[in-house]
């Protein structure tokens, strides 16, 4: 199995605006030359939160390749938003993409999940890696605000502690980069992979 992000937000989209992220640290008109180091923060807290809850935020594009075809194909990072392609390479090694009238694509679920269609079989697959390949669109919307308020304050609150410690928080001996307000946050839209997300077709 593998994932990659093939299109990330667009460029220049943060989940937190410079204003947002200005009034969180209470930066003051004077303060425009941390404007920059603000927002590498923002964006890195942004990319934390995105590990944390294995979700996508702004709209993007992912590929999941697997080797052969599970019952159920579960995509992660949610919430899914469209499937653009299912692809696989058949027993003659040629790459074929499956009409969308062969399978069901179940946006609701989290993490969303294709199935094959009503009286419809998965196609044999030659046996090698990443033999099916699935592109999908993830993401809550194309506009920050479309992200929910609950994780856009968890970013803020990530966003000011170390913008006050400029430097991971230790506990002990355990180093802790996301305060507890924001884990807390968090805990109700983290989503974990399953391994019976991959049991193989019969």
């Amino acid at each position: 199995m593998g994932l990659k992000r093939t299109v990330p937000p667009n460029e220049g989209l943060t989940v937190i605006s410079q204003e947002e992220a200005r009034q969180q640290i209470r930066l003051g008109p004077n303060d425009g030359s941390l404007d920059a180091d603000v927002m590498r923060l923002v964006r890195a807290a942004t990319e934390v939160v995105e590990e944390t809850t294995w979700r996508a935020l702004i709209t993007q594009t992912w590929r999941l390749t697997l080797d052969q075809f599970p019952c159920r194909i579960v995509l992660p990072r949610p919430p899914l938003q469209s499937v653009t392609s299912l692809q696989y390479v058949d027993e003659n090694g040629a790459l074929q993409t499956l009409g969308s009238t062969k399978y069901l694509v179940t946006l609701d679920a989290e993490p969303g999940r294709i199935e094959p269609a009503y009286n419809e079989v998965w196609p044999t697959t030659r046996c090698q890696q990443d033999a099916v390949r699935v592109t999908y669109v993830a993401g809550y919307g194309a506009a920050a605000s479309d992200v929910p308020q609950g994780i856009r304050q968890a970013i803020l609150l990530i966003l000011a502690d170390w913008f006050r410690n400029r430097e991971a928080n230790i506990t002990g001996t355990i180093i802790a980069p996301v305060p507890m307000s924001a884990a807390w946050l968090l805990a109700g839209y983290r989503v974990e992979p399953d391994e019976t997300w991959f049991h193989l077709a019969e």
